[in-house]
């Protein structure tokens, strides 16, 4: 069952690409655009709740409704970028911390419903809570400056020729590859040791509150300038790109692999949720060095032939 939500996620990340390109080319129906994918994600939630065999869960509550957050949060991280510079990181924090807060009491509710009226209904609740809770904030959201018809930005591949977008490109595949097993199997290893479910969902709840303490603090360090250090210049957003990783795969190593009591999973969620989770606002930051280095080495302008002699001055 696990394979559900990890397709789910996988079209959040695997269709970026793509995403950010249409995102940008068709800029002025973003609001539009995510109102569309709230929808097809609402549906394919809702639809869970009536599949019968997992086939139908992968289709609705995997890929349909993967696809409609895909859809639906690229034009809104698009809309953050208008509205804030100099607090990037630490408004993407607040963006991806809201999951995480989200996930103090969701596993509580979600189990207690799933005791009292199933996997079908309890999937039906959340598509209405969803919409319930998330529509009216969707309202608010608005462009900074109105975008005209013929306002569509060029892409600009050149940044293909750098080095260090090759250098963050790795880096976000090797962490996102191991970044969502913790989680997954947290639950189901707290069981294997004897603990109870209540146990369980208590150590992603603990995760959760980690992770809204790391996100948050990655990015207001990822916006801080120090002038002893950096003459003034914000942290290299490199250090906490390698930071973030590093300290996230010595708690597995150390802590979740060792572990055979409530004291050492919980010490594991602490330490790999600040760790591990604060590197998803390091996107916002990861774009800065690049564009700096296209502009400080901007391409040779195209070549272009003298004038004839014969031509007027």
């Amino acid at each position: 069952m696990s394979t559900i939500g990890t397709l789910g996620t996988a079209f959040y990340f695997l269709g970026a690409p793509i995403a950010t390109y249409l995102v940008r080319r068709y800029a002025r129906w973003q609001r539009q655009t995510i109102w569309m994918g709230f929808a097809i994600a609402i549906v394919g939630l809702g639809a869970a709740g009536w599949a019968k065999d997992f086939g139908s869960l992968v289709a609705t509550q995997g890929v349909t409704f993967g696809m409609g957050i895909l859809i639906m949060y690229y034009p809104i991280f698009s809309m953050m970028n208008e509205w804030f510079v100099e607090r990037r990181g630490l408004a993407l924090a607040v963006i991806c911390a809201s999951t995480g807060f989200t996930g103090l009491f969701y596993p509580f509710v979600l189990e207690a419903l799933l005791n009292i009226y199933g996997p079908d209904t309890t999937l039906r609740i959340s598509a209405v809570g969803l919409l319930s809770l998330c529509g009216p904030c969707l309202s608010l959201l608005k462009n900074r400056s109105p975008v005209s018809r013929n306002d569509i930005p060029e892409t600009d591949y050149s940044f293909l020729k750098m080095p260090l977008f090759y250098f963050f490109a790795l880096a976000a595949l090797l962490q996102g590859l191991g970044f969502f097993f913790p989680t997954i199997y947290l639950p189901s290893y707290a069981t294997s040791l004897g603990l109870s479910s209540t146990m369980g969902a208590l150590l992603l709840v603990i995760y959760s509150l980690a992770q809204v303490v790391g996100q948050m603090a990655f990015g207001y360090v990822s916006d801080m300038r120090i002038k002893r250090l950096w003459q003034g210049e914000r942290v290299p957003v490199e250090i906490l790109v390698f930071l973030s990783p590093c300290v996230s795969g010595v708690a597995i190593l150390a802590l979740w692999g060792p572990a055979h009591s409530l004291g050492m999973l919980i010490a594991f969620a602490m330490v790999y949720g600040i760790s591990a989770g604060g590197f998803a606002v390091l996107w916002a930051r990861m774009v800065r060095p690049i564009s700096d280095f296209h502009r400080r080495c901007p391409p040779p302008p195209p070549w272009r032939s003298p004038p004839s002699p014969t031509s007027p001055a």
